[in-house]
């Protein structure tokens, strides 16, 4: 194809929880750009990271893109790479522009083919002191052994701090998590709520740090972090360990409105 580009402007960003992939596609091509129109091609963003065996890929026909992944997914090099991909098959796949050798020749393309290559990119998530303060080191939602529709509640007797969801919500909570949108509300009314009770069991007295459990010790070390006197608000000390999840949730309510 001469005289049309596909670029990129790519950036990473980080917050105690979750990595934040934000991309804006820019293709010159007017066929490209009309066969994502028409739902038959897509921007797409493919993410991987070797150090943890990592990888997925995000598509979209919107060219600005905010895609969301879970911190501890991530460590060390992550390889970024940008493309067109055809969404269904095509058997007379012809594109304004292409070089004169090809005169009239139509190609027949297959869905999830390739149609156009952007530069890729590379950012370093290799933080490790970052990555320990993540509150999912700490934490990790299960499902429930119980039948029915059982509340959500905490198990505080492991290492790691368990959000125990009934089979129900945790099967829809494993289908929405893939939704990078929605990562942060899920945030705000699953960890947030559990993160409130734990800090008052934490206050409450307990093991001391010699026989505390992980989860015990880490939370102490934020409190101490955060200088939190004994009557400090925990709602509010809650919300500032997860770098204000609500902020988060609207900030991207906000770009998924702009963008829709």
């Amino acid at each position: 194809m001469q005289n049309a580009t596909l670029q990129v402007t790519f950036e990473a960003a980080s917050d105690k929880q979750n990595y934040y992939l934000r991309c804006r596609f820019d293709c010159s091509s007017q066929t490209l750009n009309q066969l994502i129109a028409e739902g038959r091609a897509a921007f797409v963003t493919h993410a991987e990271c070797t150090n943890t065996v990592f990888r997925t890929r995000f598509g979209s026909a919107v060219p600005e893109q905010t895609h969301v992944i879970a911190g501890d997914r991530l460590n060390g090099a992550v390889e970024m790479n940008f493309f067109i991909c055809a969404t269904d098959s095509n058997a007379n796949y012809r594109i304004a522009g292409a070089h004169a050798d090809y005169g009239d020749a139509i190609f027949a393309v297959g869905k999830g083919d390739i149609l156009a290559v952007a530069d890729g990119r590379r950012f370093d998530a290799g933080k490790n002191t970052e990555s320990l303060r993540r509150i999912s080191s700490i934490m990790q939602i299960q499902e429930s052994p119980e039948d029915g529709d059982v509340p959500m509640r905490l198990a505080v007797e492991q290492h790691k701090l368990g959000i125990v969801l009934s089979k129900h919500d945790f099967a829809e909570y494993k289908l929405f998590k893939l939704q990078p949108q929605l990562l942060p509300m899920l945030t705000s009314t699953i960890v947030l709520p559990a993160l409130v009770e734990a800090l008052h069991t934490v206050r409450g007295g307990g093991e001391t740090d010699g026989n505390a459990l992980r989860w015990q010790q880490n939370l102490r070390t934020r409190l101490e972090t955060l200088n939190a006197g004994p009557d400090d608000d925990v709602f509010v000390i809650a919300q500032q360990i997860l770098d204000l999840p609500l902020r988060r949730s609207l900030l991207l309510a906000k770009e998924v409105a702009v963008n829709s």
